[in-house]
């Protein structure tokens, strides 16, 4: 996930996201989009009800949640974004001076 690259390399979220998608860019690793609904009444455990490449840009709204039927807007209430790395990130060997 985009936060355990922030936290482990010392940088902010947004500098991860970038990292992140030159790499996908790269095709080091597949980066993917998942849209979770926040709020959605079904009794089925959270799955995401969009997932997406981050090559592909953001996702598109209004989507629609399997489970319940419902519209689902980009709606911080709403949804929940997350994201999937799939492939091994390279290691950096940096020495402390």
């Amino acid at each position: 996930m985009p936060h355990e690259l922030a936290m482990a390399a010392s940088m902010d979220a947004e500098d991860a996201i970038a990292l992140l998608q030159l790499l996908a860019k790269d095709h080091v690793v597949s980066l993917q989009f998942l849209v979770y609904h926040r709020d959605c009444p079904s009794d089925v455990p959270r799955a995401p009800i969009y997932v997406q490449a981050f090559t592909d840009g953001w996702p598109l709204f209004p989507l629609q949640c399997d489970e319940c039927d419902e519209p689902i807007q980009a709606d911080e209430a709403e949804i929940q974004l997350s994201a999937r790395i799939e492939g091994r990130l390279p290691r950096f060997n940096v020495a402390a001076k």
